[in-house]
């Protein structure tokens, strides 16, 4: 569980989710994932409106998202570094209709050398940014097999900038698509004392 007041934070915030409290969601296992068996670790994307399921949860979104205190989301790090830029995400607007050109931009960005943050950091951002959330990843699963959990706070579960996050990092780890099992995921109810501030 996160703790109260985190700070913004250019690059990855870990959070205090606590051992046991891990430990008991890996028991649990991933529904769509891989926390069983010989499967290999995936990449899949949630809302973070909907019951945590396992994994290594990372929130991608630049934003906190609205109707959640930090210290409710169930979380591994808030990684603000690999979500699109301010201007890219307020160009796309979530219009369907400009979500193949904010692909491209958002694609171009995640590949970058890097790109300035709010405070003018150059390495906030772009590839180093991509890969050094992939090894954080990597260093969760030497446990045991762990999905890595993209969370997200838009309504629309295929047209939004995680989807295409996904589809980055699955290329560079070489990862397999997860596509049908994260389209499952957004018919799951949440718990009746949720509520998506979003609708």
């Amino acid at each position: 569980m996160a703790s109260q007041g985190i700070p913004a934070y250019r690059g990855a915030m870990p959070t205090s989710r606590s051992k046991a409290g891990s430990k008991a969601g890996d028991q649990h296992g991933d529904q769509h994932g891989s926390q069983h068996g010989n499967t290999p670790p995936q990449i899949r994307i949630r809302r973070v409106y909907e019951a945590p399921d396992g994994g290594y949860r990372v929130l991608v979104d630049r934003i906190w998202p609205r109707g959640i205190a930090k210290a409710d989301l169930e979380l591994d790090e808030w990684c603000k570094s690999v979500a699109p830029s301010s201007q890219a995400r307020k160009d796309f607007h979530h219009d369907p209709d400009r979500f193949a050109d904010f692909t491209r931009r958002y694609e171009a960005e995640l590949d970058a050398a890097g790109r300035p943050g709010n405070h003018g950091e150059p390495d906030d951002g772009g590839a180093p940014a991509v890969d050094a959330l992939l090894e954080r990843w990597e260093d969760s699963r030497k446990d045991g097999t762990k999905d890595l959990v993209l969370l997200y706070a838009a309504k629309d579960p295929e047209i939004n900038h995680a989807v295409v996050l996904r589809r980055f990092l699955q290329a560079k780890s070489g990862g397999q698509d997860q596509s049908s099992g994260t389209h499952q995921q957004r018919h799951q109810p949440r718990p009746s004392h949720e509520k998506d501030p979003s609708t």
